[in-house]
């Protein structure tokens, strides 16, 4: 049996799944552009205490301001998945935004974090 045949015979469920990815693909690419907007929508030589309330106002999750002299200070943040996305697997962003000795804001970074099986 040919399978395209198969395919060829149900139309709707071929278009379905092809908005079903599509849809979820540009989901994920928004939730990466929002992820960069964040992380470069503050000014470097910015003070925690800056970053912590633009933070704040767009309602992101984050840490507290950490002092670190090994890894260095930096605030974290995340983007995570939106739970009502039919996916396995989910992608979250994190953020980290990092600061200079004199507590200044030096440089922020994106990362995704895959979460499923």
């Amino acid at each position: 049996m040919n399978p395209f045949k198969a395919l060829a015979k149900s139309p709707p469920i071929c278009v379905l799944s092809l908005l079903l990815f599509c849809g979820c693909n540009s989901a994920e690419s928004r939730r990466e552009t929002e992820a960069q907007s964040v992380a470069h929508g503050i000014a470097l030589q910015s003070t925690p205490a800056q970053v912590l309330a633009y933070l704040s106002s767009r309602k992101v999750v984050h840490s507290e301001y950490r002092r670190d002299a090994l890894k260095g200070n930096s605030i974290g943040a995340i983007l995570r998945y939106d739970p009502s996305e039919f996916r396995v697997v989910h992608t979250s962003y994190t953020i980290e935004f990092r600061f200079d000795e004199r507590d200044r804001l030096i440089a922020s970074e994106v990362h995704p974090k895959y979460t499923g099986p």
